[in-house]
């Protein structure tokens, strides 16, 4: 059994980035607030889904070595033809291509670096939503 490291990246929907991980620091007082150092959520408020999104590492790297995180978008560097998003599915990280206009089209388990060694990460769902949608 492969040993990886269990890591998180937070997106901030409020703020429009991602968190950078020096500041993923939770505490809890008794009144339900949670605080991510410079964003406050409260977690008694449904609101706490809304505000930010969680993508865990996959323990795998793309063809230039940069870790591979769910909701990444990568692509192989001789064609812009194909595009594949990282994805959570049926218990496993996968990859599903992306086709026109954002339609999503077959699923492929990630079970061995095979899938990402020829691929490199060309953006994320947050910051380029316009790879999803051409």
């Amino acid at each position: 059994m492969q040993n990886r490291a269990i890591k998180f990246r937070v997106w901030s929907n409020h703020h429009q980035c991602f968190v950078k991980e020096e500041h993923l620091m939770w505490s809890s007082n008794r009144n339900g607030i949670s605080t991510l150092e410079g964003i406050s959520i409260d977690r008694a408020n449904d609101d706490m889904d809304d505000d930010v999104e969680f993508q865990q590492f996959t323990g795998l790297k793309d063809k230039n070595g940069k870790e591979v995180y769910e909701g990444d978008i990568l692509k192989f560097e001789d064609t812009t033809l194909f595009k594949w998003l990282v994805i959570f599915e049926n218990g496993c990280f996968g990859i599903r291509n992306i086709g026109i206009d954002g339609y999503m089209m077959d699923f492929f388990r990630c079970d061995s670096k095979y899938f990402f060694e020829d691929r490199t990460i060309c953006g994320n769902i947050y910051e380029n939503k316009e790879l999803i949608t051409h």
